[in-house]
């Protein structure tokens, strides 16, 4: 596990309910230019900033393993067990193919840990004619696969953490927003929000997200103070 750098205003009390984002990424080299964007949210709303990497071992696009998992749950594990954030006023985001894989399993595994959870232009997919297309493989891949895996969870008090997918409509994307919708946006038990936002490939990223619609930012800011944070 790489070290995490956590940011956060002077005074802030480490007493568990600092709303905290952490951005995971599989390169460490952009984390000055990265920290620089959290700067208002974190002189607005006294927030704490995590920035920790997770290398894939391999191409970014490999699938989940029990390491990165386990790297992914020990930064998680981290920022509550020294009292910067609780799970309930944590968003994990990422922006990296490979991690939104592994971010996607993991909260089909235990959705209780996040309160909010950001992927930016990224495919979740895992792709059989990528990673092996015999029985073995494909048997091994649809146990953790992040679309075949989305379920309800059977205690009535946990939900999935609130969603928002910013995307230029890859088809795995899509694929992944219907599954989330179909196994949990008719359901009483999900009332954090799921929300995507699909945007032309020839429109930049962080433009179309401050086009968001006013409507849309108040129902995040009802469902999930995290979340709205980050895209303010």
């Amino acid at each position: 596990m790489h070290p995490i750098l956590v940011f956060y205003p002077k005074g802030t009390k480490k007493d568990g309910n600092t709303p905290t984002i952490l951005f995971i990424s599989t390169n460490p080299s952009p984390y000055d230019k990265t920290a620089q964007l959290f700067v208002p949210f974190m002189e607005t709303f006294y927030g704490a900033v995590a920035l920790a990497t997770i290398p894939t071992h391999g191409s970014s696009a490999n699938p989940p393993t029990e390491m990165t998992l386990q790297n992914l749950d020990s930064a998680i594990n981290y920022l509550i067990e020294n009292k910067y954030t609780r799970s309930t006023q944590l968003t994990v985001a990422t922006g990296a193919s490979g991690l939104s894989a592994l971010l996607a399993t993991s909260i089909n595994q235990n959705p209780k840990k996040y309160g909010a959870v950001i992927f930016v232009h990224t495919e979740r997919d895992l792709d059989s004619t990528r990673f092996g297309n015999d029985k073995a493989s494909i048997e091994h891949y649809l146990k953790i696969s992040p679309i075949h895996n989305v379920n309800l969870p059977t205690d009535t008090k946990v939900q999935y953490p609130a969603i928002f997918i910013a995307d230029n409509g890859h088809s795995n994307t899509m694929k992944y927003v219907a599954e989330l919708q179909y196994k949990l946006g008719s359901s009483t038990q999900q009332t954090n929000p799921i929300l995507a936002m699909f945007h032309m490939p020839n429109i930049p990223m962080d433009p179309s997200i401050s086009m968001i619609s006013t409507r849309q930012l108040t129902v995040l800011q009802h469902k999930v103070k995290t979340l709205n944070f980050w895209l303010c």
